[in-house]
């Protein structure tokens, strides 16, 4: 009780937002076998992801089987060769020609984990983007899925 209102009352699962992303799937889901672009469509009822190339596997994961949302950034400098036109090798002198120019490249990777109970086991899907946006994105993607856990958790009290 919070100045005479339940605490639970502020986590009314009817106010849930419904929230609806891309992403791109990687593993943890036996109905999706490989990885490819899905839809998360995010409400109080829990998570429902559906492929969007072809669109015909569903796989639903409730808000009550929802157990923990990470976040993990995973970053990566990769040396990629400079591309030099054939004449530009030819006028070169062979020592400098031999050394290739090299620029470093900055490879950023958002990952989103979600651990959930599927038929008594402890499952985690896990989803990504690379994209520059694709940092808020999934973090808005874990900060809606931890209020909806805490959602569950207050009103299992």
């Amino acid at each position: 009780m919070w100045c005479g209102e339940s605490l639970s009352a502020a986590f009314a699962p009817s106010d849930f937002p419904t929230l609806t992303v891309e992403l791109d799937y990687l593993h943890g889901i036996a109905r999706l076998d490989n990885a490819m672009p899905v839809r998360l469509t995010i409400n109080s009822d829990g998570i429902e992801v559906k492929e969007t190339m072809p669109g015909t596997r569903l796989y639903q994961i409730a808000a009550a089987a929802i157990l923990e949302v990470r976040v993990n950034t995973r970053i990566e400098k990769i040396k990629v060769e400079k591309k030099t036109s054939l004449l530009k090798k030819y006028l070169l002198h062979s020592a400098e020609n031999q050394a290739r120019p090299f620029t470093e490249v900055i490879h950023r990777d958002y990952l989103l984990t979600i651990q959930y109970r599927a038929d008594g086991q402890t499952c985690a899907a896990t989803f990504h983007r690379e994209t520059a946006a694709g940092k808020a994105l999934i973090h808005k993607v874990a900060k809606a899925l931890n209020s909806l856990v805490k959602a569950q958790a207050a009103q299992a009290k």
